[in-house]
């Protein structure tokens, strides 16, 4: 069978249009594909080198301040904690002019396989608005391991500067590991 030249220039077109659809579907489309891939995971590996550098770069400030934290205040035990809170809130209220009138901790629920256990404290007091913001200078800039997480301010009369601040707090002490635990249930006379 004799294919005219016009077939033939068909056929080719044809079969050079499948050859190319044939190349993108089996080798264009794959290679950018794999390239893409490539290029996240690069940006990935760049961004977790940066995080790296920066790390190594921050490891002695981190350090200095996690060393005077451990100094100033963290604790072993929430007890310790709480009664440390207290102590400070106490003396910042008596060097600020705010009067605590009330303060409590919500108990700590036990979190498995954490270093550290977050302790909420809630406090109320009266006082000036300078008070109060002689108060929240002091928690901020402390070395202890407290952070605040709500307040409420409200004024106690009207058109006066005397207000009643809620203050929610929260400290840091070590997590008990299990072995204190079954040290202090063996002291307590509890089976380990």
């Amino acid at each position: 069978m004799v294919f005219t030249k016009r077939e033939r220039i068909a056929a080719i077109a044809a079969l050079l249009g499948v050859g190319l659809l044939v190349g993108d579907q089996f080798v264009l489309e794959p290679y950018l594909r794999y390239r893409g891939q490539i290029q996240k995971e690069l940006d990935a590996a760049k961004q977790s080198q940066v995080r790296a550098e920066q790390f190594i770069k921050n490891q002695p400030r981190v350090a200095k301040e996690w060393h005077d934290m451990q100094i100033a205040g963290l604790k072993d035990t929430a007890s310790d904690a709480e009664s440390q809170l207290q102590d400070y809130l106490t003396r910042w209220g008596n060097e600020t002019g705010l009067t605590l009138t009330s303060s409590r901790q919500d108990r700590p629920l036990p979190e498995k396989d954490k270093m550290f256990q977050e302790i909420v404290f809630r406090a109320s007091a009266n006082g000036s608005m300078a008070a109060i913001a002689q108060m929240l200078s002091r928690i901020e800039t402390s070395k202890l391991p407290v952070r605040v997480t709500a307040i409420t301010i409200t004024p106690r009369k009207e058109a006066t500067d005397d207000l009643s601040v809620q203050i929610t707090l929260s400290t840091l002490c070590q997590a008990p590991t299990a072995e204190s635990d079954n040290s202090a249930r063996t002291s307590h006379g509890g089976t380990p």
